[in-house]
């Protein structure tokens, strides 16, 4: 059992309510990362409390990282951003490389039809675009973080249908 400096258990201290209230508010919102918690409750609360609620979360699973970068993907995705600029925000969140690959590979997203999705919604025809239009919209396309293959895919006209 955990104990407080003065000998009580570390559940039953204010501190730990209070900061455990905090971090059920703030995951009712939204799914957040480990990292995300830990910072917002740094400052206010001792480390242990921080990491005492952090694991207590964990093990209700209110905290549940695959299921955050599962979410956070697909929100991402549906607002238009490319796999690398996923995996970079995935990044600054504190996750590892080896949890945002396995994360990938679960939401079976389909990064070259998402971005030809993003011209579609910029231009009417693409083969129609000058030299000079079609660079803007590729270099668009890589702003918002898809990769050469899936901005060349998005850029170049459609297959003729027949």
């Amino acid at each position: 059992m955990l104990l407080s400096h003065d000998g009580e258990s570390l559940l039953d201290a204010p501190e730990y309510k209070q900061a455990l209230a905090r971090a059920v508010r703030l995951l009712t919102r939204r799914e957040h990362s480990e990292q995300e918690i830990r910072k917002k409750l740094e400052g206010e609360y001792p480390a242990p409390i921080i990491e005492r609620v952090i694991q207590s979360c964990k093990d209700r699973e209110w905290l549940n990282e695959e299921r955050f970068m599962t979410v956070f993907i697909r929100s991402r995705a549906a607002r238009g951003y490319g796999p690398l600029r996923v995996t970079q925000e995935l990044r600054f969140k504190g996750l590892s490389n080896e949890q945002i690959k396995g994360a990938f590979e679960c939401t079976e997203l389909d990064w070259f039809d998402l971005a030809r999705l993003q011209v579609q919604r910029r231009v009417m025809d693409i083969s129609t675009l000058d030299r000079t239009a079609r660079a803007r919209l590729q270099s668009f396309l890589q702003r918002r973080g898809f990769t050469s293959d899936q901005v060349r895919f998005a850029c170049s006209p459609p297959e003729s249908e027949g």
